[in-house]
């Protein structure tokens, strides 16, 4: 595709042409009368000299404007090599004993540097390989890829990529048995819950027998033997305050310090809430076991001191919209049911109460859809080409064209679909047109997409946002990939929020064990849209509806469309409601629970520093039973505690902290009528009753401060020992892979394959513009003097 260096440039044509018209207009009629007539009395020669000339002008403008196409070319380099080597504390578990013979044996058959880096408990991996790279060269990290310190390494692998250098890697065995023991679970928590936490003993290097105990506030809750990685899970009610929980484990092995762990739990009141409603309801049972439950029939002039206020199934004429909205904004929640008296059947539509939810009243539509036109994006750059996890024989572009085929069956046949592949730049596979008759070719060519190059999310997502924007309708971009992108993550996220300022949503899938999970959530909710792991895709078929021959139903069950939000993370339900309101979710706000019909029943938002949810289906009286059933009723408790967040907010004085490793800093929020005093901490002054101080542990432990308690763990060097099980997709970024200590040959052909690289360069045309232009120059002087020299014979 032909490009523009200066393309504001072909903005003078138009001036150029119309000057030139007026110039040979003017012109021509000072001209000697006999040449005009060798042209037909003048027009025929006005006519020549306007197309030639302006023929010359508009390829002299464009020749300006400098077109150039970009075309690959092979570039061969010195096949050298770098090889980095980790001196961090964790590799002392791996078997490096190979790694002197590799590097001779390398240096006989081509240039060899070698790097160390870092040491004791930092691993800089990331830092290292930006500071050894120079661009187009080839780099073996002799490593365990667990990164712990600096820049993260999956963004430097992508910054190395985008410089043309090949980053590969040694695939070492563990030289030595090790175990390590982490403990998992809520850090904050109500004395009227009881949790789980869980103990994991991670062994590498075969398996062995090791003793486990479990402290609970210095009592022995487990004392078992086991032998292999374990998990057991230790479940507690606990009273007000701070609590503590050590793990222990007593075995023979390479790292004691890992062989313990401690954690915090910091466990506050049953929150006060505010529950408004009329008569008897059946959600009562539950609110009054979690929370502080102070039950109205109408809402009090005055709310302060609630956590959060639920209001079950209210109409609009009650609800002092204004006073309610200050309260939420300042950072309190609310949490509202539906019902028969509420939302569409309340008057909440076009009232201000409606302004605040994350729902307006509107009828959303049964077994009915609007115009679907979806893109379906499949990454198929370099790093789609490895392994999907472990133990699987597929690659990840293997369960992204399974995916894209799986998503095309739950299309309607009127719905319009296009296929678009991305590595480096976009490939259109198929134009956007109706599914009806082409479902068997689509998939075909699906099956037949080949990896290559590099990944350019933000590209792709442009192009599509270009190809979907103009179109009435529901519109849909769903980005299969590993997220693993050479664009900056910025500017995948602009794009991404630009297509849903369009009104294209951007859902996106993340496929392979090394999916840069957080990015591709980031642009999910950047494009207004939702992520989906690879075996949760079925949702989708909910988010576009049902299909037009769906029957009428009487009953409508409901599934979590989000969850990989706080309220349904981890959450499994199943069930049906006889009911709900109609309403249509805001376009900013977090759709997490319809029916399968895709009608909302659970939704959130925030409202300045306050959250709102909206459940639009009634409290179990008579439309929704079953989400008062074990398991479905926790999506109650988790919306009201959703909506309650800090739980501290309204306390006079309170401390809190997190849980840190050895080497990290302990942060301390303390709120406060006056600045806290203490012996060796200085606090500042961070908000109106917030005071801040941090602190550098000296030795593991639990450490207290004033009356809160902070466990400080191991350096996070011996959480994990062994190799890192994503190196290897991480690698495939830059076109890397993992070698055996052994391979000589393989590494060896590998950097002289690299070293041929393929590049992509510009190619200037403006010279055949030039040339072009001369040649119609010449040819009117040539015929202008034989017309001449005619006519004067």
């Amino acid at each position: 595709m032909v490009q523009f260096e200066n393309p504001w440039l072909l903005l003078l044509t138009f001036p150029a042409l119309a000057l030139l018209f007026f110039v040979i207009r003017k012109d021509s009629g000072l001209k000697d009368i006999r040449r005009r007539a060798a042209f037909n009395s003048g027009s025929g020669y006005r006519s020549l000299m306007l197309l030639s000339r302006s023929a010359v002008f508009i390829l002299l403008i464009a020749a300006m404007a400098s077109p150039f196409t970009v075309t690959n070319s092979l570039r061969t380099g010195d096949p050298s090599l770098t090889v980095l080597i980790d001196n961090s504390t964790s590799m002392e578990a791996l078997d490096l004993s190979g790694v002197p013979g590799l590097i001779s044996g390398l240096e006989r058959r081509i240039p060899v540097k070698q790097k160390s880096f870092s040491g004791g408990n930092v691993s800089a991996i990331g830092d290292a390989l930006v500071a050894s790279v120079n661009g187009g060269d080839s780099v073996l990290l002799v490593s365990d890829g667990r990164n712990n310190h600096g820049r993260s390494l999956a963004d430097m692998l992508v910054l190395v990529s985008s410089l043309n250098s090949t980053i590969n890697a040694l695939d070492l065995n563990p030289g030595a048995k090790d175990s390590s023991v982490t403990i998992s679970g809520p850090r904050i928590t109500t004395n009227a819950e009881k949790n789980e936490f869980k103990v994991l003993v991670t062994q590498v290097g075969g398996s062995s027998e090791y003793r486990l105990i479990v402290y609970v506030d210095d009592i022995v809750v487990l004392n078992s033997v086991h032998s292999g990685s374990n998990i057991a899970t230790v479940s507690k009610k606990f009273a007000e305050g701070y609590h503590t929980i050590k793990a222990e484990i007593t075995t023979e092995d390479h790292f004691r310090e890992n062989n313990v762990f401690y954690k915090t739990v910091k466990v506050e009141p049953k929150p006060d809430v505010l529950f408004v409603r009329k008569g008897s309801p059946a959600v009562g049972s539950i609110l009054n076991s979690l929370y502080a439950v102070s039950a109205v029939n109408r809402i009090p002039e005055s709310i302060d001191g609630y956590s959060a206020v639920i209001l079950d199934d209210i109409p609009a004429w009650e609800i002092p919209s204004e006073a309610l909205g200050s309260y939420v904004a300042d950072g309190n929640g609310l949490v509202v049911f539906g019902g028969k008296n509420s939302y569409d059947r309340g008057g909440y539509k076009d009232s201000l109460f409606e302004g605040m939810l994350p729902v307006q009243v509107g009828r959303h539509g049964e077994g009915q859809r609007t115009d679907v036109a979806l893109a379906l994006v499949i990454d198929i750059s370099a790093s789609t080409g490895s392994g999907f996890g472990h133990g699987s024989d597929s690659r990840v572009q293997d369960v992204e064209k399974a995916l894209a085929i799986g998503i095309l069956e739950d299309l309607r046949p009127t719905d319009k679909v296009a296929v678009i592949a991305f590595s480096s730049e976009a490939y259109i596979v198929s134009d956007l047109s109706p599914v009806l008759g082409k479902k068997e070719d689509l998939k075909a060519r699906i099956s037949r997409l080949v990896y290559r190059d590099r990944t350019r999310i933000d590209d792709v997502l442009r192009a599509t946002r270009k190809l979907l924007a103009p179109l009435e309708g529901s519109k849909s971009i769903i980005l299969l990939s590993d997220g693993r992108s050479d664009s900056s993550p910025d500017n995948d996220l602009r794009n991404a929020r630009i297509s849903a300022e369009l009104g294209v949503r951007v859902h996106t899938v993340g496929v392979g064990h090394g999916t840069n999970r957080k990015h591709m959530q980031d642009i999910a909710a950047a494009g207004n849209g939702y992520y989906f792991e690879p075996d949760e895709t079925e949702r989708l078929k909910v988010i576009f509806g049902e299909s037009d021959d769906a029957p009428e139903a009487t009953d409508f069950p409901f599934e979590i469309v989000n969850s990989h939000h706080f309220i349904t993370s981890s959450v499994k339900i199943s069930g049906k409601v006889d009911g709900y309101n109609e309403v249509v979710p805001k376009p900013h706000a977090d759709l997490l629970v319809t029916t399968q019909r895709n009608n909302p029943l659970l939704t959130a938002s925030r409202l300045g520093l306050g959250r709102i949810v909206a459940i639009t289906t009634d409290d179990g009286s008579a439309w929704a039973s079953d989400l008062l059933a074990a398991g479905n009723s926790l999506l109650i408790t988790r919306a009201i505690n959703w909506a309650v967040g800090d739980l501290s907010r309204n306390k006079k004085f309170d401390v809190d902290a997190k849980d840190v490793h050895l080497g990290d800093r302990i942060d301390l929020n303390v709120v406060s009528g006056s600045y806290p005093g203490h012996d060796f901490l200085t606090f500042e002054k961070i908000g109106s009753r917030l005071y801040s101080a941090s602190h550098v542990p000296a030795e593991t432990g639990f450490h207290n401060f004033f009356n809160a308690v902070v466990a400080v763990n191991y350096p996070k060097e011996y959480a994990s020992v062994g190799m890192s099980p994503d190196i290897e997709a991480s690698l495939a970024v830059t076109g890397g892979r993992l070698f055996s200590p052994g391979d000589v040959e393989s590494i060896v052909n590998k950097v002289r394959e690299d070293s041929r690289r393929a590049a992509l360069e510009p190619v200037s045309h403006s010279w055949i513009l030039l040339l072009a232009a001369l040649v119609i120059f010449l040819f009117e002087i040539a015929l202008r003097r034989f017309q001449e020299v005619k006519t004067v014979k």
